[in-house]
């Protein structure tokens, strides 16, 4: 256990809020956690690399449109992706080339990213140390890696050689000095090949893997490569890290080469030079300190499995406002000029915001009390002009009655207006919650129902992603049954391939036998199996679906 201020061994108010601390992060909401998730969640808050991707993403939100959340739910996410898929979208907007626009990619983005993090993986050294080199490649890693090696065939070669070499080459001899020459060893350009080759390497994705496979610690890995990567290759941070360092050293005179705040705002140290670092108006406070304690290998020892830090002194010290203040507290007794600045920090700069967070709802459960009793306030009112015998009451009782009877209705009726506005509105954010969620799962992990208001098109559109990696060869496709997107239309029209012949398909239609031949590989598609069409007993199925509109008559 660390060693705590001197002036928590009061026993006050104060210390039973301070953070308890398990090898360096706070345990807040861990309580009824079953201990493989408390492994997890501490494994994320004691690492390094949450802060730096949650502090680059924070940075560069605008200029790279990425979403905004809090501390908290970059953890959920992390810990389950199916249900918290702002993670999802993180990702999106991370391997996203070129310009980027208000919408999203979100067809085939598991390939896309396992692409991303293998070119990582051969051009850096990021997964290097707990990631090991496998000694061969496996089949699946080796097609994720066809389209960068398909240089390196027969004519890259030959393009390494002088022009006057190749003009008349023959396919098994090379010009050598004078009139000589020689033949190449074929066993001798294998292994030239071979040398050439980039030899396999470890990363997380590797294999069958997808990022759903992964552990929580593994896809923070994944996270910060990607950060990484855009820090030094994209061009809106470039660009960035250039204008907030000219405007740094504007103002401070410091020679800044990158970003001031792109690996992290520091935001003071205490009295025993543990440094202390937050990200704009999150309540968490993260704290680096110097390793101590039994340390193996440069990593400390602690319980978190296989993936182990590479900081050992980094943790989570607070997770929300009430830590903060416990913390700020703890400070208050104390001399040295580092935990006075500190304080002043947190009392000043860290804490006002969510001061007045929590202020805005005491407010509303004020407001939400007030209105209970109003409630009740009325309902009286009612109960009594029910009960009021207006026989023998006076006219002016009668009068009053009535006039407090129309302002109950009438305030009712506002309030009840107001209800249904705010049911509406929550029951809209739902619907929006729930459409985003299933768009960006991938189609095995998506509810079995579409959720109201989806496209049928768009729908269609988003589970039929690009299949590029299942299509058979061309002379294999006839009598294969395929449904294709007609985007004129909006919709998927069910064929089969009668021919193939110079890279083209044949198609007949089964709704209306219309003919049509096209390049396949050109257009959104599925390939169904042949018992969606036909019976076991080998004759033609029922007609599909009406489900499709009805297709124009050409299409050009």
């Amino acid at each position: 256990a660390r060693r705590l201020p001197a002036t928590m061994a009061r026993g006050d108010a104060t210390a039973r809020d301070y953070p308890k601390l398990q090898n360096g992060s706070s345990t807040r909401g861990l309580e009824d956690a079953d201990p493989e998730t408390r492994e997890a969640v501490l494994a994320l808050r004691g690492d390094w690399k949450f802060y730096a991707v949650f502090s680059f993403c924070h940075t560069f939100r605008a200029v790279m449109r990425l979403p905004a959340f809090t501390a908290d739910r970059l953890e959920r996410a992390l810990l389950d992706p199916t249900l918290e898929v702002v993670v999802i979208e993180l990702i999106l907007r991370l391997i996203e080339d070129g310009s980027r626009t208000a919408r999203l990619e979100v067809n085939d983005w598991e390939r896309r990213l396992k692409r991303r993090v293998r070119q990582i993986a051969h051009e850096t050294d990021y997964f290097e140390d707990a990631y090991p080199d496998p000694e061969t490649e496996s089949d699946e890693d080796a097609e994720d890696g066809d389209e960068e090696t398909e240089a390196n065939d027969e004519g890259e070669i030959q393009r390494n050689l002088p022009v006057a070499e190749t003009a008349d080459m023959d396919e098994a001899t090379v010009p050598g000095d004078g009139d000589e020459d020689f033949a190449v060893d074929e066993d001798d350009d294998e292994s030239a090949r071979d040398a050439a080759a980039p030899r396999p390497r470890g990363y997380p994705l590797r294999g069958g893997k997808t990022f759903f496979h992964l552990s929580p610690s593994e896809r923070l890995d994944v996270l910060n490569a990607l950060c990484e990567h855009c820090v030094e290759s994209d061009e809106a941070c470039v660009d960035e890290v250039a204008a907030m360092a000219a405007a740094h050293a504007a103002v401070t005179g410091d020679a800044y080469q990158c970003h001031p705040e792109a690996h992290g705002e520091r935001v003071g140290a205490d009295a025993e030079s543990r440094v202390y670092f937050a990200s704009g108006n999150d309540a968490r406070l993260w704290r680096w300190e110097k390793p101590s304690g039994s340390i193996a290998n440069g990593h400390r020892a602690s319980s978190f499995g296989t993936h182990l830090q590479k900081d050992p002194g980094f943790g989570t010290v607070c997770v929300d406002a009430r830590e903060c203040r416990a913390l700020a507290s703890c400070l208050e007794a104390s001399k040295s000029a580092k935990d006075r600045a500190l304080l002043l920090y947190l009392r000043e700069t860290h804490l006002p915001f969510h001061d007045a967070l929590e202020e805005k709802a005491a407010r509303a459960s004020r407001l939400e009390c007030a209105r209970v009793e109003d409630l009740e306030r009325r309902r009286l009112m009612k109960a009594s002009y029910d009960d009021m015998d207006r026989k023998r009451s006076g006219r002016i009782a009668v009068k009053i009655a009535e006039d407090a009877e129309r302002r109950r209705l009438r305030e009712e009726a506002e309030e009840a207006e107001a209800e249904a506005l705010a049911i509406a509105k929550a029951r809209d954010a739902a619907t929006h919650r729930s459409r985003v969620r299933w768009m960006l799962l991938p189609p095995r992990l998506r509810p079995a129902e579409v959720p109201e208001g989806m496209d049928a098109a768009a729908a269609a559109s988003a589970e039929f992603s690009s299949a590029s990696e299942e299509d058979p060869p061309g002379s294999e496709t006839v009598g294969r049954y395929v449904r294709v997107l007609w985007a004129d239309d909006g919709a998927w029209y069910d064929a089969i391939v009668t021919k193939f012949s110079n890279g083209l398909h044949t198609l007949k239609y089964l709704a209306d036998d219309t003919v049509e031949t096209l390049d396949l590989n050109a257009e959104q598609k599925r390939w169904c199996p042949a018992e969606d069409y036909v019976t076991p007993a080998g004759a033609p199925g029922p007609p599909p679906p009406p489900a499709l509109a009805p297709r124009s008559s050409a299409r050009v």
